[in-house]
């Protein structure tokens, strides 16, 4: 169902596939365009880097948010837009967010891939920490399903959700450590931010991917029991309210 909802995606177009490798390759121009040569950004805490860092920087941090953002945008209207599968036939409800999260997956590691080829010609250089990336994953993909199963199954009793996502995207975006450090905050706002689940795993992936260094192992424990009681919770919410949906449907 993966494959089938990637390849529908891309459906009647000219090029298929070649957009969703061409897709990351355009927007990785873009910004390092905008925010090298308009904005002038730079990141701080890395010290003296070329534009060329700077948009590798800024690139893996919009690769995660952007599977998050494509969950949430997905999640409102899973089951409203499946009623066939709730309706008319015995099917594991629960498999549609984990059929959505395997779509952005699926774009996530051509970003990532890109961002590797890129890297290797701006720096020539792949630190041996990048090992750590998929462990690093794992938290957030079991987050991401959690918060994907409570949207799904409250998106049926509340159609208002898909208007609640859209500044709920755009606030994630700009309340991350993704198109600026988070040591240019004060203090305190270094620790609120903290609550947006992208600014650890994004700072994170950073640090093992491009800065070289090791995760930060004890925040990795803290953040996977986070998720894992956001995942549970959200099968239970699933659980508790799915013999309701045909109804309402």
């Amino acid at each position: 169902m993966i494959v089938r909802d990637i390849e529908s995606r891309y459906k009647g177009t000219f090029f298929g596939l070649f957009w969703a490798v061409s897709t990351p390759i355009f927007m990785l121009v873009i910004y390092t365009f905008v925010f090298t040569k308009i904005f002038n950004g730079r990141w701080e805490s890395a010290g003296t880097i070329s534009q060329y860092d700077f948009a590798i920087i800024l690139f893996l941090g919009l690769i995660i948010y952007n599977f998050l953002a494509e969950i949430l945008t997905l999640s409102p209207n899973l089951i409203v837009s499946n009623k066939n599968f709730v309706k008319k036939m015995i099917f594991p409800l629960e498999v549609l967010p984990a059929i959505a999260i395997g779509n952005a997956l699926f774009h996530g590691i051509l970003s990532f891939i890109i961002l590797i080829i890129f890297q290797l010609l701006a720096r020539h250089y792949i630190p041996p920490t990048f090992i750590f990336l998929p462990v690093m994953f794992i938290p957030f993909i079991l987050l991401t399903m959690g918060v994907s199963l409570v949207i799904a199954s409250l998106g049926v009793f509340i159609r208002d959700l898909n208007q609640i996502m859209r500044p709920l995207i755009t606030a994630l975006l700009f309340l991350a450590p993704i198109i600026y450090p988070s040591s240019v905050l004060p203090e305190f706002a270094q620790g609120l931010i903290l609550i947006n689940p992208l600014s650890f795993m994004v700072e994170q992936a950073r640090e093992v991917v491009i800065f070289g260094n090791l995760p930060n192992f004890f925040g990795w424990v803290v953040y996977i029991t986070a998720a894992f009681f956001t995942f549970i919770i959200g099968v239970f919410v699933f659980e508790k309210t799915k013999n309701a949906f045909a109804d309402v449907l």
